[in-house]
């Protein structure tokens, strides 16, 4: 399991991150040169859906009661969460797809 903050790092690479409850997802994308990060709370029967965008230090301020994970992309095309740091290392290394700025790198 990762803290929201264990994952900034991945983040601000490009890795677009959801949390454990599945109700939040954090993408980045950039604004000329800037770096931003669109979070969207997902909607429920007794939520509607919101939308924000964050700067860097304020997705650093921002505390969580769940774990958070990376999402990748499986072999059929769907998305799929990692939580456990060395799992998504490892993701990453073996060069797993994963969405990118929200979209899947077989499309850039």
């Amino acid at each position: 399991m990762a803290a929201l903050a264990s994952l900034i790092i991945f983040l601000e690479q490009g890795y677009t991150i959801r949390s454990e409850s599945g109700n939040q997802t954090l993408t980045p994308s950039k604004v000329g040169k800037r770096l931003i990060f669109d979070l969207h709370t997902h909607e429920t029967k007794s939520r509607p859906a919101k939308f924000a965008t964050l700067t860097p230090g304020e997705v650093r301020r921002l505390s969580s009661i769940w774990e958070w994970g990376i999402v990748f992309i499986g072999v059929r095309g769907q998305e799929y969460v990692i939580e456990d740091l060395q799992a998504i290392e490892q993701a990453i290394r073996s060069g797993q797809l994963h969405t990118l700025y929200d979209v899947s790198p077989n499309n850039i």
